[in-house]
């Protein structure tokens, strides 16, 4: 059990239902992610050291509509994914909503995706590097383990800026629509979305998803380990 019991978020808070589950652009969930990382344990690490861990795991996607649109840099949007496989990807539908074409990008190295499962009642996707060898995260953490007041570590690429990371603590744990989610004073701008929030032995304890309103101490990340349920 989590140190404490899970708060559910008020009604109407948060919008999981923005994204149209009967549209038939999503791919079935079917029980979302297959081989799991363990979590792992040890000393705890300094900052520096997590990043070098974890930060391979975390790319830029970028999705668009079409080819045309793509290489017109028309429409395109950005967001986030981490790498939980050597070929499979965390991240929020949001992202990649209505994508014919998605684009992983890290540094200089990029390669086409392609979206293989998806709940959009619950903004959570996997996509599957159709090219690239991916570098997974070390380790994913269950929510339950999750104690409020631990250090925490966001990667993501706010606006772009390429693997950033910032710091912050687990602020609260709560539930929506039957999802848990942790709470979280670690910022994320917009294009952090689908970015990986880690403890402080580099494991996975979230994909970052929204922020509420306009407030920016209010970040919350879906708990990691709802992508292998």
């Amino acid at each position: 059990m989590p140190s404490v019991e899970a708060q559910p978020m008020t009604g109407g808070l948060i919008g999981f239902g923005q994204l149209d589950p009967e549209s038939d652009f999503w791919p079935d969930w079917g029980g979302g992610a297959r081989y799991r990382p363990a979590s792992t344990e040890g000393e705890r690490l300094p900052g520096h050291v997590i990043f070098e861990r974890a930060a391979p795991a975390v790319f830029v996607v970028l999705a668009a509509a079409n080819e045309a649109d793509f290489r017109a840099a028309r429409h395109v949007r950005q967001g986030s994914a981490v790498a939980i496989s050597e070929d499979r990807l965390a991240t929020n539908c949001h992202t990649v909503k209505d994508a014919g074409i998605l684009v992983l990008l890290q540094g200089e190295t990029h390669g086409p995706a392609e979206l293989v499962h998806a709940d959009p009642s619950s903004d959570r996707c996997i996509l599957r590097s159709i090219e690239l060898t991916l570098q997974p995260v070390a380790g994913v953490r269950d929510f339950s383990d999750m104690k409020i007041g631990e250090p925490l570590y966001a990667i993501a690429a706010p606006r772009g800026l390429q693997q950033s990371m910032q710091d912050g603590i687990v602020s609260q744990l709560r539930s929506n629509a039957g999802v848990n989610l942790i709470q979280t004073s670690a910022y994320a701008a917009p294009g952090s979305s689908g970015g990986g929030l880690f403890d402080q032995h580099g494991n996975l304890v979230g994909i970052t998803n929204f922020v509420v309103g306009n407030d920016d101490r209010l970040h919350f990340a879906i708990a990691a380990d709802e992508f292998w349920k």
